[in-house]
């Protein structure tokens, strides 16, 4: 079995490939994305806990991650799993707004299906950017997976509260500001106490953390496409000090924002982290 943090990526500027080798007892930390992900299990077994709620993993278990998603892979035993994040743009409007606000959908798909997302993965590898259609090509791809993925989709998924469709439309609108669950509360004439409950429940996070990853992922697109320094970058994502946007950048990443600049085929995507089990 490959070493726990063995992972190979296939890099695009809509989406990206990675294939993980989860050693067992190994777990990617609780993260959230910017993008949809979705993740399909080949081999071994363990656990994915999205938004609170725990499921199995084993061969042929697949999992649509949504922007909503706050979710954690643990592997009981030798893990491969094959992930697919990509933006929404490579999704026809009808089934963007469909996932809009969903979450936790799992479904069960069989071996000629696995076969079939190996022959889509090396389709997206290969297409040729300077085609004139590419981004057509990528698009009827993706979108061939996801509706693959749908024929078996389980009843797990549930709409996500008004209040928590607001909060996070809030936060995506103000997170370059000086905003609290505090001034969120007040916003929805509520207390900050239930509003974070409600957020608690609905993501597994606080509303501070939904804040930083909201805010770093933000940060992370920048140190990606452009040539802003940190110190911009940070004020850029709403952070008040250089310092508190670096400890706070590998506090939930795991990798200093100037590591992640200056190696991003390493790290695509940062919040693609991975800890221990004690």
């Amino acid at each position: 079995m490959k070493k726990s943090d063995e992972r190979k990526f296939f890099y695009d500027n809509d989406y990206t490939i990675t294939e993980k080798y989860i050693r067992e007892g190994y777990t990617f930390g609780m993260h959230w994305h910017n993008v949809y992900e979705i993740e399909i299990i080949f081999s071994g077994k363990g656990k994915h806990i999205i938004n609170n709620k725990e499921y199995e993993l084993k061969r042929g278990e697949a999992f649509f991650i949504t922007r909503l998603d706050s979710h954690s892979i643990t592997s009981i035993e030798d893990m491969y799993v094959r992930s697919f994040t990509f933006k929404d743009n490579l999704l026809p409007n009808s089934i963007a707004e469909f996932f809009s606000w969903r979450n936790g959908l799992q479904c069960s798909i069989d071996d000629e299906t696995l076969k079939q997302v190996l022959i889509i993965t090396e389709k997206l590898k290969h297409i040729d950017p300077q085609n004139p259609f590419a981004h057509e090509q990528k698009s009827n791809l993706i979108t061939s997976l996801v509706l693959m993925l749908c024929d078996d989709i389980k009843n797990t998924s549930s709409e996500m509260s008004n209040l928590v469709q607001k909060t996070m439309a809030y936060i995506s609108e103000n997170f370059k500001e000086n905003i609290s669950l505090e001034s969120a509360a007040k916003n929805f004439f509520i207390t900050p106490k239930h509003l974070g409950a409600v957020i608690k429940k609905n993501t597994g996070m606080s509303f501070h953390s939904y804040l930083n990853i909201t805010r770093l992922n933000f940060a992370s697109s920048l140190l990606l496409n452009s040539s802003h320094s940190i110190k911009e970058i940070a004020f850029m994502s709403g952070y008040n000090s250089v310092d508190h946007f670096i400890y706070t950048f590998k506090k939930y990443f795991a990798i200093t924002p100037l590591m992640y600049k200056k190696n991003p085929n390493q790290y695509p995507y940062p919040y693609h982290f991975m800890t221990k089990n004690q």
